[in-house]
């Protein structure tokens, strides 16, 4: 059962679609304090992920036994960690790095990156104890699968402003012809868009969401956070040519954190048996 929950759970990760309610850089107010336990309330019934980004590709493997989980969290909430500013990740984050998945009691994840003795929770806090890592449970665990870049890996988009090897290169596009995204809005988490099609035929639409941030004229994906919320509300399964609908997507819930830049969207439309996106618009970030 461990074995199928697990898999399952790597399996939403690698087809999550994934932003943030705010580009301002995140405040640690008790810097050099005492921080808390980084494993609270997990399920004892879940199997455990664990994960290493050698600076290329990251690789999952997975812990199904007990007393190893048991033996992680333990020493992990044994440690005597501090509450630390993000900035030091710009100098001190090295790879290999290494991080965790388990569920939680609540049926969310609890996520934890970590290298060089600094962790990384899921909600962005950074804390630096020093003591045990993650590479030895690494090395014990089950084999699983690898992707390229660190796009899974856990907790990445907190580490992106500091290191772009967190990214994924995006894929060369072709969008329909005659198909006309517009935002309107881009501010609060949300982006409203006006979607026209200027086609001879009908357009089906309806369906996803990611978002791909700029860098150095490339464009690359921008990593998910731990909600899955990527549909996009407003209108009906297709346009007749001509016509226009106005949609939503709210990508706060999809993206924990963007920084200042220049990103896309890109539309997608599974429902109707397309995998790939049919348009996308650009927005800037401040």
């Amino acid at each position: 059962m461990k074995k199928v929950v697990s898999l399952l759970l790597s399996l939403v990760m690698l087809l999550a679609l994934v932003g943030c309610s705010s580009s301002s850089k995140k405040v640690v107010a008790n810097l050099g304090e005492p921080g808390p336990e980084m494993i609270l309330g997990y399920s004892e019934d879940s199997a455990m992920s664990i994960f290493c980004f050698d600076g290329e590709t990251t690789t999952c493997k997975y812990i199904f036994d007990d007393a190893m989980i048991g033996e992680i969290v333990t020493k992990i909430n044994s440690l005597d960690n501090v509450y630390e500013t993000p900035d030091v990740l710009s100098a001190e984050w090295v790879e290999p790095a290494y991080g965790l998945t388990i569920q939680s009691n609540y049926g969310d994840r609890i996520n934890l990156a970590y290298s060089n003795g600094l962790w990384i929770t899921q909600y962005g806090d950074v804390y630096r104890a020093e003591g045990v890592g993650l590479e030895r449970f690494f090395e014990l665990a089950e084999d699983g699968e690898t992707s390229e870049g660190g796009r899974y890996f856990p907790n990445s988009i907190y580490i992106c402003e500091y290191d772009a090897k967190y990214y994924t290169k995006s894929e060369k596009f072709e969008f329909v012809d005659g198909v006309n995204l517009k935002i309107t809005n881009s501010s609060d988490g949300i982006l409203d868009m006006i979607l026209t099609n200027n086609t001879d035929g009908n357009l089906p639409y309806g369906g996803s969401f990611k978002l791909q941030r700029k860098i150095g004229g490339d464009w690359y994906y921008v990593p998910e956070s731990d909600h899955l919320i990527t549909c996009i509300a407003g209108g009906g399964p297709s346009l007749l040519p001509g016509e226009a609908v106005v949609l939503s997507a709210q990508y706060s819930y999809n993206y924990n954190y963007l920084i200042s830049g220049k990103y896309r969207v890109l539309l997608y439309r599974e429902n109707h048996g397309f995998d790939k996106p049919f348009v996308a618009a650009e927005f800037k970030v401040k």
